[in-house]
Formats: structure tokens, C-alpha cells, sequence
């Protein structure tokens, strides 16, 4: 596995995880936050539409990030803390599910 893919699996970890754990739980009222939830939302939708596009590998995981992932947190960077209370519980299950699952996959590439 490349250090890529180990970069990817410690970001969602420790960055990405984190901060939809946070915006999901506290609903913060700094705008900022939510700015970098629009740029990231943009980001997602762009990086995964290119690899959709020059790639065409892991397709479900591509689909996942732009037609879930990227909308989700472009519409929560646009309405901020105005958003239904629906994304917030979606940015949780988001956050808890991008820790758990690469750091399940991070621990078995180290156990081997």
C-alpha cells in the first residue's frame, strides 16, 4: 500500500473524522467552519469526479463521495447552523464512519 493511500487513511482519521464529529455534535456558531465544509465539499465533488473520469476504479467509492459526501457538505457549508437538523446527525454517522472504517483498514495494514 502506498504512503498516498496511508496520507488519505490518517487525514479522514485524524482531521476529516474529527471535524464532522464536531460540527455535527456542536452545531459551532463560527462561520468559518462552515466554509471549510463548502470548500471541502467542492474539493470532494472535483478530485472524485476527475477519478471518476481518468481512472474508473473503485467506482462505488467514487459515486459515494460525489452523489453523498460532496452534496451533504456543500448543502451544511451553505446553510451553516441554518441547516435541518437531519445533516447534523448525517455529519456525525459521516465522521464516526470515516474514523471507523480507516482506522479498522490502517490497523489490519499493520497487523499483517
Amino acid at each position: 500500500m502506498s504512503n498516498r493511500y496511508l496520507l488519505t487513511q490518517l487525514g479522514h482519521i485524524l482531521i476529516l473524522g474529527p471535524l464532522l464529529l464536531y460540527i455535527g455534535i456542536s452545531k459551532p456558531p463560527q462561520k468559518w467552519l462552515y466554509h471549510i465544509l463548502l470548500i471541502l465539499g467542492i474539493i470532494a465533488i472535483l478530485v472524485f469526479l476527475l477519478k471518476l473520469i481518468l481512472v474508473w476504479s473503485s467506482v462505488f467509492w467514487v459515486l459515494w463521495h460525489i452523489l453523498f459526501i460532496g452534496i451533504i457538505l456543500i448543502w451544511v457549508g451553505v446553510k451553516k447552523d441554518k441547516s435541518p437538523s437531519f445533516l447534523f446527525n448525517l455529519l456525525i454517522i459521516i465522521g464516526s464512519a470515516a474514523i471507523g472504517y480507516n482506522l479498522i483498514k490502517l490497523l489490519k495494514r499493520f497487523i499483517k
